[in-house]
């Protein structure tokens, strides 16, 4: 029985097209790298905005929030610069570094306003931070 360059092509495409599903469905379960027992870890999906675990307390988070309001206020002139009182949420995007989306909590004297910002964390020896957005949201 003789068999075509074609097929042999078909099924070597065939095989890698399963090997791949199998090997993601595989490595995505993992519970066989850990003895069966169900273990916490922290996937990042390029692309796709996932929550920050424990934000209040991830100082990325905090310095982020601390940048957008400063950065904001100078933006802007303002002669009663914000105070940053609380992140409420904060969520990030892997891009080129990570973007964050922020809900804060802010404001100048008894005066505190929700703000969403959006923050550019580029990578590097020196990480630097760009303001992409910052708007109110609430009085």
């Amino acid at each position: 029985m003789e068999i075509s360059h074609v097929s042999m092509r078909h099924f070597w495409f065939t095989l890698g097209i399963a090997f791949c599903f199998l090997s993601s469905t595989w490595c995505a379960d993992s519970s066989h790298l850990s003895g069966g027992k169900a273990v916490e870890r922290r996937t990042t999906l390029v692309g796709g905005k996932q929550d920050v675990p424990n934000f209040q307390s991830d100082p990325e988070v905090q310095e982020a929030a601390k940048f957008a309001v400063r950065e904001y206020t100078r933006q802007q002139k303002l002669a009663d610069a914000l105070t940053l009182w609380k992140v409420l949420s904060a969520k990030y995007q892997v891009v080129e570094g990570k973007m964050y989306y922020l809900t804060l909590l802010a404001g100048s004297g008894k005066h505190n306003h929700k703000y969403e910002a959006k923050v550019w964390v580029k990578p590097g020896k020196y990480s630097q931070m760009s303001l992409e957005d910052f708007k109110l949201i609430s009085s």
